[in-house]
């Protein structure tokens, strides 16, 4: 089924090339204020994002943690921001070691992986860690 130029624009098919189009500066501005709101109470060691939305610490430096680390998938883009890269379906993690675990619109590109993100997530999650 060919796309239609609705889909070819969308910032799924676009990816962070989108975040640079006047809508997509809008979105991101309001999800990183509702990012801010979500995180302002949770505390804890250590916050996790998974995958890149954006720039790597537009959304980590809301952490209220002692470490804030950014993990983007292996085909993600060359940042120094980034902590690290790899798979986010095998995250190279101690279990119950995260306290806050990020995931921003990483499920959205996931292809046929988000439930194995999501078990990975909860995997690293403390028992009482909190997934934004």
């Amino acid at each position: 089924m060919p796309e239609t130029q609705l889909e070819a624009h969308s910032p799924l098919n676009m990816g962070n090339e989108w975040l640079e189009t006047p809508l997509g500066k809008a979105l991101f501005q309001q999800e990183t204020r509702m990012v801010e709101e979500a995180m302002d109470g949770l505390f804890g060691e250590q916050c996790l994002q998974l995958g890149l939305w954006g720039d790597p610490g537009a959304f980590t430096r809301f952490a209220r943690t002692q470490r804030a680390t950014c993990i983007a998938d292996h085909q993600a883009t060359n940042s120094t921001d980034l902590g690290a890269k790899g798979q986010l379906h095998r995250l190279p993690i101690v279990t119950d070691s995260v306290d806050v675990a990020l995931l921003p619109h990483t499920l959205d590109y996931s292809d046929d992986r988000s439930h194995a993100i999501l078990r990975e997530a909860d995997r690293v999650l403390t028992p009482h860690g909190h997934l934004v």
